[in-house]
């Protein structure tokens, strides 16, 4: 449904007259090759962001195959266009607003097709430099970018593997909060997401569903990277666009798929982690830990895999410092109604903390231990102790 079929106009390229890039040059992009000729390729990459017609030249060199199975000069030339990108794109004209835009129809075209096989480095730094493009063009100079991007997307893995890298490069640029921001990327960032929210957000996450039961078993890898994007698209999207019964049956399916389960964790952890009211928190984490309770999921057997123990414990932190975290909010409201019951689902993710807290792997232990510190300093505020917090505090801690 989602995957349209292109339509010829995007990938007309404005073809560049190709004059030919410096061989000599980039005989010094190998790392083997001498000093000298490494000096005169640092020279040549200089010199090519410098003229205004050097991107145009990697541009066209990048896409018409001459340097196929060169990932030395392939990666060079996408280190121009990026420069390009960083330093002059937001004064371009609208031609060069067009070539730029070719060029990407271009990429995603021959990325997508089942002949193309780069290394991910390559595929990564092509997600980069279309997420730069996005983030300058969107959604004025380009409102219909994802219209455009969704329509080069073919139904196979190559197709949907350099899709789901562009937009984890526009996480990176437009929500990742470890990266610093300026005053001014931080406004373009927020109308770049309302936009989203508005156009995109609903066609999106209908490509992740149509993603992740499409390939579940025939190409996990696409499956956990798609994870990842919803993983990390949830801090700011709709949470009903997941958080439904579609999305989290295939998530607690995937919970009992070898290779697929450890990244199905993590992004039921990441929406759990979602910021939102406190009462709608405790029903979400309450339905969560429900479901994953009645098929087992939190009760693993003795001998599972330490890696996926570490990740079940993880979870289980978030489902524990999440409804400590609602708690504390509901406290300074007058709603007591609400308040206990946050306390009390707190209080019976208890014994499950105490699962992973005494298991002999500091990874799993460790992964849970805010829980517990969490959990011990609400304890120091609540007098008197209930019945249930005393039996706690003896089966847990003493």
């Amino acid at each position: 449904l989602y995957f349209i079929k292109p339509r010829g106009h995007l990938y007309d390229c404005y073809y560049y007259p190709f004059v030919g890039m410096d061989e000599e040059a980039l005989r010094g992009l190998n790392p083997v090759s001498d000093p000298q000729l490494q000096r005169r390729a640092l020279q040549y990459f200089e010199q090519l962001k410098s003229l205004e017609s050097g991107w145009k030249l990697c541009a066209e060199a990048f896409v018409n195959g001459s340097y196929h199975g060169n990932d030395h000069v392939k990666f060079f030339c996408l280190q121009v266009i990026e420069n390009y990108l960083k330093t002059g794109y937001s004064q371009a004209n609208l031609d060069d607003h067009q070539n730029i835009k070719s060029f990407i129809a271009r990429c995603l075209q021959l990325q997508g097709s089942e002949g193309t096989q780069d290394r991910s480095f390559i595929r990564n730094k092509i997600g980069q430099i279309i997420s730069l493009a996005f983030v300058q063009d969107y959604p004025h100079r380009w409102p219909s970018f994802f219209t455009d991007l969704l329509q080069t997307v073919s139904p196979n893995h190559h197709s949907i593997d350099i899709y789901l890298r562009v937009l984890l490069a526009i996480d990176s640029d437009v929500v990742d909060r470890e990266i610093v921001h300026t005053a001014e990327e931080f406004q373009r960032n927020t109308l770049i997401k309302d936009a989203m929210r508005e156009q995109a957000n609903g066609q999106l996450a209908g490509t992740w569903y149509e993603i992740l039961t499409t390939y579940e078993t025939s190409n996990p890898e696409v499956v956990c990277m798609c994870l990842d994007v919803i993983g990390k698209f949830i801090s700011w999207i709709d949470i009903n666009l997941i958080a439904n019964d579609k999305f989290v049956t295939v998530l607690l399916n995937f919970m009992t798929l070898t290779l697929i389960r450890e990244s199905a964790c993590d992004c039921i952890t990441d929406i759990l982690n979602k910021g939102m009211d406190p009462i709608v928190k405790t029903k979400l984490v309450e339905s969560f830990t429900n479901v994953l309770e009645e098929r087992g999921i939190l009760s693993p057997v003795e001998d599972e895999e330490g890696d996926f123990l570490a990740k079940l414990s993880k979870l289980v932190n978030a489902i524990g410092v999440n409804l400590i975290l609602a708690w504390q909010k509901l406290l300074k409201t007058e709603d007591k109604e609400n308040t206990e019951a946050t306390l009390q689902a707190l209080e019976s993710k208890v014994p499950l903390m105490f699962r992973f807290l005494s298991d002999e792997d500091d990874d799993v232990s460790g992964a849970v231990a805010q829980f517990s510190q969490e959990y011990i300093a609400l304890l120091k505020q609540m007098k008197p102790l209930s019945q249930k917090q005393r039996e706690n505090m003896e089966v847990g801690f003493f």
